[in-house]
This record gives structure tokens, C-alpha cells and sequence, in this order.
């Protein structure tokens, strides 16, 4: 058995690997590097949408590994959201990352639960009641305006009147898979039958979490990130029709505080105008901005490499014995690094890029003596590796 040889990251002056492909562990704190033009954009567009009460819908696009899901991600965290309310002077928003469902027979169900799941029943159940003690008498009057059925306003007043633990019959009612035994035990004439049932109760849950007429709304806003929409093409026609739909519907039943954002990888060499055909005109109609996230220049890679090296989750405290802001590649390395990849440079590409060529470094011993750094000629005997990921970056995901 091989056994792989150790590595000592301090030796690069770092604590870890700055550029690794995968998400941080739960609780950790996502780093932003470079792609300064789209992060205002999105900064903006979810200012501009906490303070004024239209809903928006935003198409993020670009090429695959392009940064938009680390987008929906590092948006989605407490500390960015509890940063832009705080500057908005308005209670922060509620957002949530939902991926479409590869391959999906029943979407819009899909969907539904991984919402509830995201957001948790518990803390749905916890707002609500928030909600009901502002409104006093006239909640349930509010409940039945919004869900528009007699049977789903019940189960939403049941759902509020819990204490503790939410029973488990109502959990198995909300999560779609409660029986006759259930709806027995619960008083209820039927289950959440059909797709028009989940948009009734999903919207119903949004508007009452944004309702303000008992003064100042739970949320200011509701955020969905709906990543990898892309995935629409792996749906049954009919499925494709029914999610476009499903997002029609949420704006036109929560057309206020609503923000949505489309996270879609374009075909290679597909336009904006292109996307349009995977989504209705009615939906299409509806985007009222759109952030690209477009391939790296020279000097975007440059920035990007140097941000991620320097930030504080990475870089060792002491950077006094730093010969250069790269460490631990010299200057000529990036120049040399950041051209080869500039003909389809994205995230993605260059985290692949770096960790290569940072660990052959570190486990071949070039970073051995202090001081010493990754220069040009070190490079040039990796070419091969760093061409075939620029070659995998220039084919977008089908």
C-alpha cells in the first residue's frame, strides 16, 4: 500500500488549502475573492429588494464553475444578510438555496419539501405563531385570505397553535406523507393532494411570514436561490412546464417581497437570449436583471489568486517573513499561471490550477528552505496538467 506523504501547509505560509473545489464544513465562513462586479450587483439587487416591496426575479448566468453557486452560497450566509439589513435599517430577510431536482417525476413536490426542509418546520411553526400574536383576532382571518381552501387554512392554524414539539402526525401532514390515520387524528378532511395544494400552502407560509399589518414583518424579504436550473433540460416535458410554472405562480401569489435568483449554465458559446426558450414567456417576461458571470482576465485571475492567499481563514498570522504577496508563488509565477489559464479561466479552473500545483510543490520539497517560493521553471514543468484543466474549463456541462 502507497502511503501518501503528509502535507505541510505552513510551509506555504498557510494554514490550509485556500483553493479547495469543495464547500466549507457547516458553520464555516465563506470567503469572496474576486468577481468585484458581480458581488455589487447582487449586493445592490438584494439591498434594493429588502427596502422596496416589488418582488424581483434575477438571472445569474455564465459558464460552468463560473462562481454562481458559490454566489448563492456566501449570500445565503447570517453575517452577509444580517450586514446588508443592518445597512437597509429593516429585518433581515429569509433566504434559502434550492437545487432543481435532476430528473425529477414529481418537481413541484421535490421542490416543496426541500424548501420546508431548508427553512425547517419547527422554525416555520416558531414565525408563524410571532405573526398570529401581533394580528391577535384577525389571524385566522388572514390565514384563509391567503390559502384561499377551508381544509389548508385548518392545517395551517394547526400548525400554529402547537407547543414544543410539532406532533407528528402534522409533520408527516406538511411533509406530504400523512395517512388516513393522520388526517383522523388531526381533524382534517384531506391531505395536500395536488401541486396547486403545495403552491397554495408554500405561498400562504411566504405571505404570512412577510405580513406587516401587525406592525413590522417577521422578514423584510423572502430570498430562493434556485441553483442549477440548468437541470430543467433533464426534466420530463411535462415537469419542465410544470417548474417554470411553479415559479410564475410564486410571483404572481407573493408578488411582494419575493426575490428569486436563476442560477443557469449556459451551453457553450450559448447566449442570454438563448435561455428564454427553457423558460415561459410569462416567466421570461418577468426577469428584471441579470448578473453575468463571465470568463477571467489576466488581471482578474491575478487579484483572484491574491485574495484567496491572503485571506485571514488561510494565511498564517506572521506574513513579516513574506518575500512577496503571493507567497508562495513569485510574481513571475502568477504572470505565468494567470496566462495560461486566461482562455477560460473561471473559479473553478483556477482553485484546480492552484492546489496542483501548491501541493506538487510542497510534497516534492521546492518549499523546503525558508524564503524559498513556486517560480516560472517549476511551472513549466507542470504545462501538461495545467492545459488539460484548462481544457476540461472550456467544456460547459450539457
Amino acid at each position: 500500500m502507497t502511503i501518501m506523504p503528509t502535507i505541510n501547509w505552513g510551509k506555504a505560509y498557510l494554514r490550509d488549502n485556500p483553493f479547495l473545489g469543495t464547500p466549507p464544513k457547516p458553520g464555516e465562513e465563506m470567503i469572496w475573492a474576486g468577481m468585484t462586479e458581480q458581488r455589487k450587483r447582487i449586493d445592490e439587487r438584494i439591498s434594493h429588494s429588502i427596502a422596496t416591496s416589488p418582488y424581483s426575479l434575477v438571472l445569474n448566468w455564465g459558464p460552468w464553475g463560473g462562481g454562481k453557486t458559490h454566489a448563492a452560497r456566501f449570500f445565503n450566509q447570517d453575517q452577509v444578510l444580517t450586514a446588508i439589513s443592518k445597512r437597509m435599517k429593516v429585518p433581515k430577510p429569509l433566504s434559502l438555496v434550492v437545487n432543481i431536482p435532476r430528473g425529477a417525476k414529481n418537481v413541484v413536490n421535490e421542490l416543496y419539501i426541500s424548501i420546508i426542509g431548508s427553512i425547517g418546520l419547527q422554525r416555520i411553526r416558531d414565525d408563524i405563531a410571532k405573526v398570529s400574536a401581533n394580528l391577535g383576532d384577525s389571524f385566522a382571518d388572514i390565514v384563509r385570505r391567503y390559502s384561499e381552501d377551508e381544509e389548508l387554512a385548518a392545517a395551517l392554524l394547526l400548525l400554529t397553535g402547537t407547543h414544543g414539539q410539532i406532533p407528528l402526525a402534522l409533520k408527516r401532514y406538511f411533509l406530504l406523507s400523512a395517512g388516513t390515520t393522520e388526517l383522523r387524528e388531526l381533524g382534517l378532511g384531506r391531505n395536500i393532494q395536488t401541486s396547486n395544494d403545495v403552491i397554495k400552502i408554500l405561498t400562504s407560509i411566504f405571505n404570512i411570514l412577510l405580513e406587516s399589518n401587525g406592525g413590522e414583518p417577521v422578514y423584510s424579504e423572502v430570498i430562493i436561490w434556485f441553483d442549477e436550473m440548468e437541470e430543467i433540460i433533464s426534466l420530463p416535458g411535462k415537469e419542465q412546464i410544470v417548474l417554470v410554472g411553479l415559479i410564475r405562480d410564486l410571483t404572481d401569489y407573493v408578488p411582494r417581497n419575493l426575490t428569486m435568483f436563476l442560477n443557469f449554465t449556459a451551453r457553450s458559446g450559448g447566449k442570454y437570449e438563448d435561455i428564454g426558450a427553457y423558460l415561459s414567456p410569462a416567466v421570461w417576461d418577468r426577469v428584471r436583471d441579470q448578473v453575468f458571470f463571465d470568463y477571467f482576465t489576466q488581471e482578474q485571475i491575478r487579484e483572484y489568486i491574491l485574495e484567496m492567499l491572503n485571506n485571514l481563514n488561510c494565511r498564517l498570522p506572521d506574513t513579516s517573513k513574506l518575500s512577496t504577496r503571493y507567497v508562495p508563488f513569485d510574481e513571475s509565477a502568477v504572470d505565468y499561471l494567470s496566462e495560461a489559464l486566461m482562455a477560460k479561466a473561471t473559479p473553478r479552473t483556477i482553485n484546480e490550477a492552484c492546489s496542483i500545483v501548491i501541493e506538487r510543490a510542497l510534497t516534492s520539497g521546492i518549499l523546503d528552505q525558508a524564503g524559498s517560493v513556486i517560480d516560472t521553471e517549476f511551472l513549466k514543468g507542470l504545462d501538461e496538467e495545467i492545459q488539460s484543466i484548462t481544457a476540461r474549463g472550456s467544456v460547459s456541462r450539457q
